[in-house]
């Protein structure tokens, strides 16, 4: 007796929506897409899922980071769009949690709070990801955490052997700028050199602006592309 068709269609629909909501589905591609969290994603990250804890952590800071421009004008009235953002009628405020797919109620210190505990677990397991951005909160003072050097070059340090491709980006940053050490420029092109070998464009910019103002020309020269605009403020400044 031949298999009813109809009845097969329905068992794989059946399959199709079993894998869909399968444990293993923690919705990483689609919150990497739409930087966003979801149940999938706190679920994975609550069973201790580096990958999911990393993601979430990061958009919890996201969050935390995000504001918009509030003004207070009104809509009939006529002023100059290039001067409003700059006047008193404008303020920035912190940005609504549930843009990112968080609780409305989380406050900037509540997200701050939570994606470092996120970040931390992930980091715990070894998630370059996680180690590198715990970095960069101590270099740059985000997300309520102080300049600290020592820890930022720790944590890169451990991102970096981990195999993680901005990390070494991050220490040459350190490096070239004298940030909690003596500036060491060697150490600095090692560091970007690491960095552009593992596919990180900027790392070949900084490398190139770095050449450039060591002949005493102009950056274009080298890459049009590659201005110090898109570079952090340790590769725009001359030393």
């Amino acid at each position: 007796m031949a298999p009813d068709p109809s009845r097969f269609s329905l068992v794989c629909l059946a399959l199709a929506a079993l894998a869909a909501c399968a444990p293993g589905d923690c919705g990483i591609i689609r919150a990497q897409t739409e930087w966003r969290a979801s149940k999938a994603l706190e679920r994975c990250a609550a069973k201790g899922d580096a990958k999911a804890q990393s993601l979430l952590g990061m958009i919890h800071w996201s969050a935390g980071r995000a504001q918009h421009m509030k003004c207070t004008v009104d809509p009939n009235s006529s002023f100059d769009p290039r001067t409003l953002a700059e006047s008193d009628a404008c303020q920035r405020v912190p940005a609504n949690p549930k843009n990112f797919g968080l609780p409305e109620a989380m406050s900037v210190a509540d997200l701050n709070a939570r994606g470092r505990t996120l970040l931390e677990a992930a980091a715990a397991s070894g998630d370059a990801i996680a180690l590198n951005e715990l970095g960069l909160a101590s270099l740059e003072a985000l997300n309520g955490t102080p300049v600290d050097y020592a820890a930022a070059r720790s944590w890169f340090d451990r991102a970096s052997a981990a195999g993680d491709s901005i990390a070494p980006f991050n220490l040459a940053r350190m490096h070239h700028a004298g940030l909690g050490a003596p500036r060491d420029d060697a150490a600095a092109d090692r560091e970007l050199a690491l960095s552009q070998e593992r596919g990180y464009a900027s790392a070949a910019c900084a490398r190139l602006v770095i050449a450039a103002r060591a002949r005493g020309e102009p950056v274009a020269s080298d890459a049009a592309e590659c201005t110090r605009a898109d570079l952090p403020a340790e590769f725009r400044a001359a030393p």
